[in-house]
């Protein structure tokens, strides 16, 4: 590799398998967006062009959920795994997550915040769709994808 090459990691060559679920059965989300979350404006986290809208349209396809990035077995912090709370918040790809779908059936989920404080609360309470003053320090909303 070239000094002025760059190397992009591809979680497709080595998938995490992080748990999203806690120990009492329920789904862990984020409680808000981390700073540098994939769904915020400006390609944060250098992903490959076009990545984003790929990691969407698996999770509508398969009914899946992007994992946060902050949390991924491989990431330099201890915290368990939680669904991404961008994800959650996308226009499409949240209501298709199977998981968020089970937490809403179950009443109940578990949000984890950044230093780690679990509080798990009715699903209901959390709010389902995105506004500014959830998005600190950015201002993008949630169903841009930062390409």
């Amino acid at each position: 590799m070239d000094e002025d090459e760059t190397e992009v990691w591809d979680p497709d060559e080595e998938p995490d398998r992080t748990q999203v679920w806690t120990d009492q059965g329920r789904v862990r989300l984020m409680a808000r967006r981390c700073d540098t979350c994939i769904f915020r404006s400006g390609n944060l986290m250098h992903l490959a062009p076009g990545r984003v809208k790929g990691m969407v349209e698996a999770v509508v396809r398969d009914e899946g959920h992007v994992t946060c990035h902050d949390t991924l077995s491989y990431s330099d912090g201890d915290l368990p795994g939680a669904i991404c709370r961008g994800q959650e918040q996308h226009p499409t790809a949240g209501p298709r997550s199977m998981f968020l779908r089970i937490a809403r059936a179950q009443g109940e989920i578990t949000l984890l915040h950044p230093d780690g404080r679990e509080e798990t609360v009715p699903y209901t309470s959390i709010p389902s769709t995105y506004t500014k003053e959830q998005d600190e320090p950015g201002e993008s909303p949630a169903f841009v994808h930062g390409e």
